[in-house]
């Protein structure tokens, strides 16, 4: 991104001659040219910043339907274990009344086996949404993270850029006001335009600096916003499992009433 930014602004010779040509102009020639360097740059913050902002939002949007997609399977997964179980019982034979209490005792240890593994498929079912939702979550604040870098990177280099421009326009001022072939008028001319410059380049650097503050700013705040919202999904399909790992349960325990 820096050096696609670099494509577009102007070197320090391109400035140099600009105000060889009209020291009178100068001033106003470094407005121009610094609003060009500003321009270019916003320009570029701001596409860094939609492609990051898309990013995050589609990596939200994936991670969010995963996770509720996860919650619905493991719920079906626990309510389908405590059917089975209750279609294994149906299964036993009850025809003769002195295997009554060993087929009892059968069901009743069926039951039990059932029960821990709902348990501890509930539990693992929480752990792997928990664990993909942190991935996400860390995916999120990487590419955040990246883009920031490379705006503050963008930021530096055209701050630099300006100050340099303000220093070489400002040395050849000075030269105009210290040559004894400049006319007293020009000297004058040259100071004038030696505080405009530094005025503009002051500005320049400020309106840059504040804009992207803002940007990084409303960046962060995506990024805060997705990982909230994760988190939102996540605690829902935790509820999700419970409620389903509790209801089989309880379809473990009717059935295990019903068989006694």
């Amino acid at each position: 991104m820096v050096s696609e930014y670099l494509n577009h602004t102007r070197s320090i010779l391109e400035l140099d001659r600009l105000f060889e040509k009209d020291r009178k102009a100068a001033g106003a020639i470094a407005e121009i040219v610094f609003s060009q360097d500003i321009s270019a740059a916003i320009l570029t913050v701001s596409d860094i910043t939609e492609v990051t902002n898309s990013r995050i939002l589609a990596d939200t949007q994936v991670a969010s339907a995963k996770i509720a997609a996860s919650a619905e399977v493991h719920a079906t997964a626990l309510l389908a274990s405590a059917q089975t179980m209750r279609l294994k019982i149906q299964n036993q034979e009850w025809s003769d009344p002195t295997r009554r209490e060993i087929d009892s005792s059968i069901v009743t240890e069926l039951a039990r086996r059932t029960e821990m593994e709902i348990k501890s498929s509930s539990r693992t079912a929480i752990d792997q949404i928990n664990a993909g939702a942190r991935a996400a979550i860390v995916q999120i604040t990487e590419n955040a993270k990246k883009s920031v870098e490379d705006i503050e990177s963008i930021t530096g280099v055209i701050s630099d850029e300006i100050k340099e421009n303000a220093r070489i326009a400002l040395a050849k001022l000075q030269d105009a006001q210290q040559s004894s072939r400049t006319p007293e008028a020009i000297a004058g001319a040259a100071e004038k335009a030696a505080t405009e410059i530094t005025d503009h380049a002051t500005s320049a650097s400020l309106s840059l600096t504040e804009f992207v503050k803002e940007t990084v700013a409303g960046m962060t705040k995506s990024a805060d916003a997705a990982i909230l919202l994760i988190s939102e999904t996540v605690s829902r399909a935790s509820e999700r499992i419970v409620a389903a790992r509790d209801k089989a349960l309880e379809h473990v325990k009717d059935t295990l009433a019903t068989r006694q």
